[in-house]
C-alpha cells in the first residue's frame, strides 16, 4: 500500500484498519528531553525527524487547573481561603506541606510529605498522609475546589495539533474520576473498604468525580478535540480492585465517555499501566479503540498470543516492549530479539502499536535507546 504520514498510520491503527507499518510510538518524554531539552510539540517533530524514525503520540492536559495536583494555580478559588504551610525536618529527605482550604461549607486539611531535591530512590514522589476527605459531610466542602469547566482556553491544545501536522497525534488528557482526582483527595484501599461497608458513601464519592471526568470530556468535543487519551490506572487490578468491581463501579463511567467519543468521530486510547489480562475484556465491551501498556511478565501479565486469541482484532494493543529488564538493562541483542518477537506474535502489521510499557527510564544508555529504535524500525 502506499506510503502513510505519522498521524494517517496512528489513526488507522487506532480503528483496526491496515497500515504500510506497525506506528511506532513508545512512552518517550525522558530521551525527547535528554536530546532535545524540552518536551514540546516541535521537540518531538525535531526527534522524529532528525534522530529517530517513530510516530509520536503527544497528551496534551485539559485546560483547567487540577487542585489535588498543584499548589499555584489555585486563584481561581474566589470563594475558598487557600493556605500553605512548609516544615523542613533536619536530616530527612523530605519536607511536610499542609493545605488548609476554608470554604463556604466548612474547611478542608491535608498533610504531604514532599521529597526534596535529590532525595534517593527510585523516582520518588509525593505521598500524601493525610488526606482532604475524611468523611461524607466533606464531598460538599471538596465541590467548592472544582475549577468551573464551561469556558476553559483550548488554544493550546489547537496549536498542538497545528504544530504537530502530519508528524504524529494529539491527544486530550482526560484523568479518569479516581486517577489524580478522587485517589489523590481520599485513599484508595478506604475506598475499597467503603465499596461493602459503607456503599452509599461509596457511590457518592465516585459520582461527584465521574461527574468531574464526563463534563471533561462533553467540554473538550465541543471545543473539536476528537482524540482522546484516558488515565484510568488507579482503579486497576494492579492497585487492588477486582474485577467484578471494576465492571460493576467503573465500566459505565468509561462506556459513557467512549460513546460520547465515538458519537463525534473520535478514538479513545484507554491507559491502565498494570496488569490488564483480567480486565482487558471489559474495557473492550466499554469500547476502547487502544489498551494500552500491555505490560508483559514479570511486570504485568500481558501475554500478545493469548490476548489475540481471545480478542482477536477487537482492539488495538499498544505499548509491550519491557523498560526495565530489557531495555534498560538487557543489551542490543537482547533489544532486537524482544522487538522482533512482539511483531511476530501479533501476526500480522494490524491493531498493534509498538511502544513501551511505560517512559523510557533516563537511566537507559544511548546505546540502548539507538537499538531499540533500530529494531522497531527493522520489523515494523
Amino acid at each position: 500500500m502506499n506510503s502513510m504520514t505519522s498521524k494517517q498510520r496512528i489513526l488507522a491503527a487506532m480503528a483496526r484498519g491496515e497500515v504500510d507499518r506497525i506506528p511506532l510510538s513508545p512512552r518517550m518524554s525522558n530521551v525527547v528531553g535528554r536530546y532535545c531539552r524540552s518536551g514540546a510539540v516541535w521537540a518531538y517533530k525535531k526527534f522524529k525527524n532528525e534522530r529517530f524514525d517513530c510516530d509520536p503520540m503527544v497528551n496534551v492536559a485539559f485546560p483547567a487547573p487540577n487542585p489535588f495536583m498543584e499548589s499555584d494555580r489555585l486563584t481561581y478559588m474566589k470563594d475558598v481561603d487557600v493556605t500553605l504551610q512548609s516544615t523542613h525536618v533536619p536530616g530527612e529527605e523530605y519536607y511536610h506541606v499542609t493545605r488548609i482550604f476554608r470554604t463556604p461549607a466548612g474547611a478542608l486539611s491535608e498533610k504531604i510529605m514532599v521529597p526534596k531535591p535529590g532525595a534517593s530512590g527510585f523516582s520518588p514522589q509525593a505521598h500524601r498522609v493525610e488526606h482532604l476527605i475524611k468523611s461524607p459531610d466533606d464531598l460538599e466542602r471538596i465541590r467548592y475546589l472544582f475549577p468551573v469547566l464551561g469556558k476553559p482556553g483550548f488554544t493550546e491544545y489547537h496549536h498542538s495539533v497545528e504544530e504537530m501536522g502530519e508528524d504524529g497525534l494529539v491527544l486530550m488528557n482526560i484523568p479518569g474520576p479516581m486517577d489524580y482526582w478522587g485517589g489523590e483527595a481520599y485513599p484508595m484501599e478506604s475506598m475499597m473498604m467503603d465499596y461493602y461497608e459503607r456503599p452509599d458513601f461509596f457511590d457518592a464519592l465516585l459520582g461527584l468525580f465521574a461527574a468531574n471526568s464526563i463534563e471533561r470530556v462533553r467540554v473538550a468535543l465541543e471545543h473539536d478535540v476528537r482524540h482522546f487519551f484516558l488515565v484510568y490506572f488507579y482503579p486497576s487490578i494492579s492497585t487492588g480492585w477486582s474485577p467484578k468491581i471494576i465492571e460493576e463501579k467503573f465500566l459505565p463511567i468509561v462506556k459513557q465517555q467512549t460513546e460520547m467519543i465515538h458519537s463525534c468521530g473520535g478514538l479513545v486510547d484507554y491507559y491502565d499501566d498494570g496488569r490488564i489480562m483480567d480486565s482487558a475484556d471489559i474495557f473492550i465491551r466499554a469500547g476502547v479503540d487502544v489498551l494500552e501498556t500491555c505490560s508483559l511478565p514479570p511486570v504485568g501479565d500481558f501475554d500478545l498470543v493469548e490476548a489475540r486469541r481471545r480478542w482477536g482484532r477487537q482492539v488495538t494493543f499498544k505499548g509491550i516492549a519491557d523498560i526495565v529488564n530489557v531495555i534498560w538493562r538487557g543489551t542490543p541483542a537482547d533489544i532486537d530479539r524482544h522487538v522482533r518477537d512482539i511483531v511476530a506474535r501479533n501476526g500480522d502489521k494490524q491493531a498493534l502499536i509498538l511502544g513501551t510499557m511505560d517512559n523510557i527510564r533516563p537511566e537507559t544508555s544511548d546505546e540502548n535507546i539507538a537499538a531499540y529504535f533500530r529494531a522497531a524500525n527493522k520489523y515494523r
